[in-house]
């Protein structure tokens, strides 16, 4: 098959759970194959992703190759068409802060400053960690940086886990046991050959 007649355009966001897929939307002729910048692909490139950051999960690896396949233009026309838009400036946040890339600037950046990732879904900085980046009037709340950023959604098994309270635990087996053999059985297992 001719790669000329193929076009790599992302055709599905999955759910949590299911897998990401990424592959051909469809073979064409020579003819009829849709430009890769031309003004309605980009415009359906930042409706996909602004559904994709209203709805979803964002799935930071996915997010990286399609920046670097696409590159900066769709992002910047996004910004530019909606320069007080929530979705487009975390988009441009984002392509920044995966591509290590600066975009250029819209003239009237505006908005209330919002979060990268919706703390009631998933696992986010603690909002006195959390940094507001001016740039973009985004609050960079991801839990880590661009070379390792975990993305936890909040499960109720995760909120159970998080809500555990060790202090009190340890109190208690301490209490039961004594400090001294819980001491001696963490020295006795961490000396064991694996």
């Amino acid at each position: 098959m001719d790669p000329s007649t193929q076009s790599w355009i992302p055709f599905s966001f999955n759910r949590v759970g299911a897998s990401l897929e990424i592959g051909f939307a469809g073979v064409h002729s020579a003819l009829r194959r849709p430009p890769k910048l031309c003004c309605a692909y980009l415009l359906d490139l930042a409706a996909h992703l602004q559904f994709h950051l209203r709805h979803e999960i964002p799935h930071l690896e996915f997010l990286s190759r399609l920046f670097r396949e696409t590159g900066p233009a769709f992002i910047q026309s996004w910004v530019a068409a909606e320069p007080t838009g929530q979705y487009a400036r975390r988009a441009a946040f984002l392509y920044e802060w995966l591509t290590d890339n600066a975009l250029d600037l819209p003239t009237k950046l505006g908005g209330n400053y919002v979060d990268v990732i919706d703390d009631a879904k998933l696992m986010a900085a603690s909002p006195n960690r959390a940094t507001k980046f001016q740039r973009w009037r985004v609050n960079d709340n991801l839990p880590g940086t661009r070379h390792f950023c975990p993305i936890v959604v909040k499960t109720d098994a995760v909120t159970q886990a998080a809500n555990v309270n060790v202090p009190e635990l340890f109190g208690m087996l301490t209490a039961e046991f004594g400090e001294d053999l819980l001491l001696n059985c963490s020295v006795r297992s961490s000396e064991r050959p694996r």
